[in-house]
């Protein structure tokens, strides 16, 4: 029964973490650059601070993440990639406009976001001495 049931967890296939597919746009918006990130939160977060600039390029420097998508497995994230990398700017900007008329940079709601994650996160561990949570009352 024990390896019957180890076998079936095995046979379902190894447990990748989500990945995104984002689309980013440099200030006058004149190039568009699709990438995959298995952590957005992280990618927003540099996307907000020069120190961590994930681009050697100087003229997309100032950056906006536009655009994102999320799945559970890499492989269609990956086949989503490169399907969408041989659209026309055309289509990429109609799938852009579809979620996201204003172009507005979507970076500092993520960053927020996964910043309360963490906090959220942090406040849930058990703290040794005094049992769940952080609570000294």
């Amino acid at each position: 029964m024990v390896i019957e049931k180890a076998w079936e967890e095995l046979s379902k296939g190894p447990v990748y973490p989500s990945k995104y597919l984002y689309f980013i746009t440099n200030s006058n918006r004149s190039e568009i650059i699709i990438g995959l990130t298995d952590d957005i939160y992280r990618f927003a977060k540099s996307c907000r601070n020069d120190h961590e600039n994930l681009f050697n390029y100087q003229e997309l420097s100032p950056f906006r993440l536009v655009y994102f998508e999320e799945y559970d497995d890499i492989f269609k994230a990956k086949e989503r990639y490169r399907n969408i990398i041989h659209w026309t700017r055309a289509q990429k900007e109609k799938l852009i406009r579809t979620f996201n008329q204003e172009w507005t940079d979507l970076s500092p709601a993520l960053f927020f976001e996964g910043l309360e994650k963490e906090i959220e996160h942090a406040c849930s561990q058990k703290n040794p001495i005094l049992g769940p949570g952080f609570n000294y009352n």
